[in-house]
C-alpha cells in the first residue's frame, strides 16, 4: 500500500492543510479479512461458472521497472533474492524492520512503479488458468466481492455467488429464488464486455483522482511553499536526478540546469546521454569561480580556490524546496535542491 497525500479543505473549499491516510493494525485486520473473502469467493464462482466468472488478476512486474528495483537494491546492499511476490515482500518486510521509515518509503514507492495495473477479467476470456493469478497478492484466484455498496463488478460477483449457491447451471436462462429476481446468467461474451467496461471507468476514475490531487497540492503550494524538506534520491540520469519526498509521498525530478546556486557537475562517471545509473554517485561542485559573475561574487573572507563539493548517490538524503511556478500553463510544481550552506556562503 502506498502513502497518499490528502487535504483538510478551508472556509473557502480551498485546501488549508496536508493530511496522510495512516493505516492502523485494525485497519490491516480488517484488510487482511477482506483478502480472504474475495479469494475465498473467487474460487468459489470459478468453479461454478468456468467460462463466465468476473475475477481480477495482477500481472507480473513490467520488466524494466523490475530491473530498476534490483539495481537499487544491488547498489545498496538490500537483499532482494527473486522477482516473484515473495521476493518483493520479504524485501519490505526487511527495510520495515531496519526501523528506517524513510527508506521503507522510498523502496515501496519503487516496488510499486514496478507495478502494472490490475484488470478485471472473464474467466471464459482467452488465456485460461494461466492468466488468472494476482501478482501482488501472490493468490491464483481473486476477485471483488467485499464492497458492492460502490463497486458494480462487486455486484456482479454477489449474483454469481447467489446463482452457485443455489446450484444454478450457467446453461439454464433464469434463474429462480436467491433474490434474483428471475436475471438470466450473463454469457461468457456479455460477462467479457462487462469486465472490460469495468477497467475503463476503474481507470478513468483513478486518472481523475490523480489530476484531483495533483491540482490540490498545486493550489495549496501556492500559498505555502515547502523549505527545506528532506529528500531521498531514487535515480540519477545525465542532467537530472529524482528524489523520494515524504512529506509529499511523491517522486520529483530535479534538474541540475535549473538549481538556483548554480553548481558544474565534475563526477567521472556521470551517465552518457540518454542513459540513466543506477550505480555510482554524482558530485556537485560549487566553485566561486566557475558561478555566474565569477570571482567577483565570492563572499568576503574567501581563500582563492575555495570551492563546496556535494556528493550525490542513491538514497542519498538532500534538502530540497518545493513551490510553483505560476508562470508556467498549466502550473508546474517546481522542487529545487539546496545548496550546502557553505555553498550559499560563497557568494
Amino acid at each position: 500500500t502506498q502513502n497518499k497525500v490528502g487535504f483538510k479543505l478551508g472556509l473557502h473549499g480551498l485546501p488549508a492543510e496536508l493530511l496522510f491516510h495512516q493505516q492502523k493494525e485494525a485497519n490491516q485486520l480488517v484488510e487482511e479479512l477482506m483478502l480472504l473473502a474475495n479469494k475465498t469467493v473467487a474460487i468459489v464462482i470459478a468453479e461454478a461458472y468456468p467460462d463466465r466468472a468476473l475475477l481480477r488478476r495482477h500481472p507480473d512486474p513490467v520488466e524494466k521497472g523490475l530491473e530498476d528495483l534490483q539495481k537499487l537494491c544491488a547498489a545498496t546492499g538490500l537483499p532482494l533474492r527473486g522477482t516473484t511476490s515473495l521476493d518483493v515482500q520479504r524485501l519490505l518486510e526487511y527495510v520495515s524492520a531496519r526501523q528506517d521509515e524513510v527508506l521503507a518509503l522510498v523502496v515501496r514507492q519503487q516496488a510499486a512503479k514496478s507495478m502494472q495495473l490490475a484488470q478485471y477479467f472473464s474467466t471464459g476470456d482467452e488465456g485460461g488458468m494461466t492468466t488468472w493469478h494476482h501478482y501482488a497478492l501472490a493468490m491464483s484466484h481473486y476477485t471483488h466481492f467485499t464492497s458492492p455498496i460502490r463497486r458494480y463488478p462487486d455486484i456482479i460477483v454477489h449474483r454469481l455467488l447467489q446463482a452457485a449457491i443455489w446450484n444454478v447451471s450457467a446453461h439454464h436462462s433464469t434463474v429462480t429464488g436467491g433474490g434474483l429476481h428471475n436475471s438470466p446468467l450473463w454469457g461468457t461474451e456479455e460477462l467479457s464486455h462487462h469486465a472490460s467496461h469495468c477497467n475503463e471507468m476503474k481507470w478513468a476514475s483513478k486518472a481523475a483522482q490523480e489530476a484531483s490531487t495533483n491540482l490540490f497540492l498545486k493550489v495549496y503550494l501556492d500559498k505555502h511553499p515547502l523549505e527545506h524538506q528532506p529528500a531521498i534520491v531514487t535515480s540519477i540520469g545525465t542532467f537530472s536526478f529524482s528524489v523520494y519526498v515524504p512529506a509529499l509521498a511523491t517522486d520529483f525530478k530535479i534538474d541540475d540546469r535549473l538549481l538556483t546556486v548554480k553548481p558544474t557537475w565534475t563526477s567521472p562517471n556521470r551517465p552518457k546521454d540518454g542513459q540513466v545509473s543506477q550505480l555510482g554517485s554524482i558530485s556537485f561542485e560549487w566553485d566561486p569561480a566557475k558561478m555566474p559573475g565569477g570571482r567577483q561574487h565570492a563572499g568576503k573572507g574567501n581563500r582563492d580556490g575555495q570551492k563546496v563539493v556535494l556528493e550525490v548517490k542513491l538514497l542519498s538524503r538532500v534538502t530540497v524546496r518545493i513551490f510553483v511556478d505560476k508562470s508556467a500553463h498549466p502550473w508546474a510544481i517546481v522542487v529545487n535542491l539546496e545548496a550546502p550552506a557553505a555553498a550559499h556562503a560563497l557568494l
